[in-house]
């Protein structure tokens, strides 16, 4: 397909608000002094997902307790308690705290087969597209960089690759026909799979998702439509990746950043096999009910059979 020569490069660049970190109000601590002076410490998330919070103290004073870093994954919930040297009087304290979307030691199943984000049987190309920052400004790849640009001329749908909840959805921009160098203006969504891992679609039409903010998806899930472009191409573009480390409280020089992601090029199934990926190759969708399943828990598959429609 000619797109593999034509087709625009995303330019993808992990300002400190990113997909996968953003210091924007998604979580909120507050704190509850008890009656036994000692000081409860809570949160509530404002968007769903997984995320790693880190709590830093910079005054503490009648407590043995220091700072706290913990993943959080439930709506709202305890975090901890700082209990008095003397109970006779108050813990004094003053904090700040920060986040990030994910768990630095997720468990990531490197051997998981994932399915193609487009209906079964439907013809693609693939082009494995290359880290922008890096060509333009110098900057350091980031590990394990991956990022794929898919492509077909008969199906306008993205399907999910993967079971898992959708985390975030950016849905903002009007189709851009202007041919570009590159261009970060993408509506996207991304999904949080069960072993930590993080896939995120892009190049959605505006107003075309079809799922919501919270919502559980499975593989082969409809998330939205991509418009035909000008040379007649279905075009759209995804990459997965983890969340290594957890100091992430510094700030980076625009150049010097270094990415908070381990990126993994997954394995699909294509034609009942697993295979990798590889760029300027074409690749028939595959799917089947055992990759649906997978990820699927005894009690679900029992529900499953009897009510195959709740996992649509």
């Amino acid at each position: 397909m000619k797109f593999l020569k034509s087709y625009v490069v995303i330019f993808l660049i992990f300002f400190i608000c990113s997909n996968f970190y953003c210091q924007k109000k998604n979580i909120k601590i507050t704190t509850k002094r008890n009656a036994d002076n000692s000081v409860d410490f809570y949160f509530k998330k404002l968007k769903p997902g997984s995320y790693f919070v880190n709590v830093k103290f910079s005054q503490l004073l009648n407590t043995h307790d220091g700072n706290y870093k913990g993943v959080v994954k439930d709506k709202s919930g305890f975090l901890f308690n700082l209990k008095p040297i003397n109970k006779k009087k108050f813990v004094r304290y003053s904090f700040k705290y920060s986040w990030i979307r994910g768990n630095p030691k997720a468990k990531v199943d490197s051997l998981f087969t994932y399915v193609l984000p487009f209906e079964k049987e439907h013809l693609i190309a693939v082009k494995e597209q290359g880290y922008i920052r890096e060509k333009f400004f110098g900057a350091e790849r980031p590990n394990n960089w991956k990022s794929y640009a898919l492509a077909n001329k008969t199906t306008d749908i993205v399907k999910s690759m993967r079971r898992g909840v959708v985390v975030d959805i950016i849905n903002k921009y009007e189709l851009d026909t202007i041919k570009k160098i590159y261009s970060s203006k993408k509506n996207q969504l991304t999904i949080e799979h069960p072993d930590g891992t993080y896939a995120t679609y892009k190049g959605f039409s505006k107003n075309s998702f079809l799922v919501k903010l919270g919502q559980n998806v499975y593989p082969h899930s409809p998330l939205g439509k991509i418009t035909k472009n000008e040379k007649g191409f279905y075009i759209m573009s995804f990459y997965i990746r983890y969340l290594i480390g957890d100091n992430f409280g510094k700030k980076q020089k625009f150049i010097n950043k270094k990415s908070r992601s381990n990126f993994i090029s997954p394995f699909f199934l294509v034609a009942n096999e697993k295979v990798k990926l590889k760029s300027k190759q074409k690749y028939i969708v595959d799917y089947n009910e055992s990759v649906f399943l997978k990820e699927f828990s005894k009690k679900e598959k029992r529900k499953y059979k009897k009510k195959p429609n709740l996992f649509k």
